[in-house]
């Protein structure tokens, strides 16, 4: 996971800097490994370096945003936009999508990205819905405010709507935890929502 700095200041990076677990499997040593980091926070142009690098050997890159799952960074950069329990307080993660400020933040944080390191058209983007519903300490990560509770579904259309709006032609979701557990996003109603918003057949 990499940081931009871009929106947020060097204090609230520092807050983001939250260790996470890294599990996969190494072909080279025919085991799986496991590590503990911390996001990387983005250098000047070396991401753009990256992205040049990859392209050159014919490859192509699918950002992926957590912007339904667990995700800590953009309540912790903005706290006014995170998502709030039944009570009304705010939770350590997730978005309300109730909240206008949220769907301008958006705006400009997809904006930023695609005309920054993609020249203004991003051809695939990834949304992570793993933990869509529910974290590992039996947490609702979701919005559980009136404007939020009953429009998950349109909330998630929304925001594939706007990456449509910016230019991405593919939107792939997620959802490695939908075999082990019910009530994730994605359903038939899903399915039926993007139908009618006639973007079924961007997203896979």
């Amino acid at each position: 996971p990499l940081l931009l700095p871009s929106f947020a200041d060097e204090e609230k990076l520092q807050a983001l800097k939250t260790e996470f677990a890294r599990d996969w499997y190494s072909p080279r040593f025919m085991q799986r490994k496991a590590k503990r980091q911390a996001p990387c926070p983005v250098e000047r142009n070396n991401f753009q370096d990256m992205l040049l690098v990859v392209k050159e050997r014919g490859m192509t890159v699918v950002p992926t945003f957590s912007l339904f799952a667990g995700n800590r960074g953009i309540p912790a950069i903005a706290p006014k936009l995170a998502a709030r329990d039944a009570k009304g307080a705010a939770k350590a993660s997730g978005l309300c999508y109730a909240n206008e400020l949220t769907g301008k933040f958006l705006e400009r944080f997809f904006s930023f990205i695609v005309s920054k390191y993609f020249s203004g058209h991003m051809e695939w983007a990834c949304l992570r819905l793993d933990d869509g519903v529910t974290l590992e300490d039996g947490s609702f990560v979701l919005c559980e405010c009136p404007g939020c509770r009953k429009n998950h579904v349109k909330n998630l259309v929304g925001v594939i709507a706007l990456l449509k709006s910016k230019g991405v032609a593919k939107v792939v979701l997620t959802d490695g935890a939908a075999a082990v557990r019910k009530g994730g996003l994605l359903t038939s109603e899903l399915v039926k929502a993007l139908e009618k918003a006639k973007l079924k057949e961007s997203v896979l």
